[in-house]
């Protein structure tokens, strides 16, 4: 049996996917019958797809709400609402309330924005701490400068600076200052 190149399995995929292609959006319509059937609120992959849709699409509004009805859990689905109704800014506030309301009944979206929020503080702790630093820096080297000619056991004390910055931003500041 002769090997396909990976071109040639590449160009048959392809075509696979243009051929099915219909075939797979009304699958997709029956999956999404069948999930609401079984009583699932949220069905993400549908709702991108009309955010998608929405666009290029003269009516924005009809089809993000109908995206919105697919999954009411989904915060960047009210966000999107909000830019398409913007002319009218209370409903576009209400939209934009009801997405950072969404975020408490959506698991992973809150998961994420509380991660994002935790990486925010680490990193601001670490800028405050090279701030702090480079601030204290120059002064701080012309003392060593001066203590290492009184004492010349003191030249060490640059060198326990190395490890202790590998251990962390704050074992480092610890040691500088």
């Amino acid at each position: 049996m002769r090997k396909l190149s990976f071109t040639a399995l590449l160009v048959i995929l392809a075509a696979a996917a243009v051929v099915l292609s219909p075939s797979m959006s009304a699958a997709a319509d029956e999956q999404y019958e069948k999930l609401l059937d079984q009583g699932l609120r949220t069905s993400e992959p549908y709702a991108y797809t009309l955010i998608e849709q929405a666009e290029d699409a003269e009516d924005r509004a009809a089809l993000i709400k109908e995206a919105l009805q697919a999954s009411p859990d989904l915060p960047p689905v009210y966000f999107k609402l909000s830019w398409a109704v913007m002319p009218n800014v209370f409903e576009a506030l209400q939209a934009g309330t009801a997405g950072i309301k969404a975020y408490t009944r959506n698991f992973w979206w809150s998961f994420s924005l509380a991660a994002l929020l935790f990486t925010g503080i680490i990193f601001s702790f670490a800028l405050a701490a090279t701030v702090v630093v480079l601030m204290r820096l120059p002064m701080q080297l012309r003392f060593l400068a001066h203590d290492i000619n009184e004492n010349k056991a003191k030249v060490i004390i640059p060198f326990v600076l190395i490890p202790l910055a590998f251990g962390g931003p704050v074992l480092f500041v610890a040691g500088a200052l």
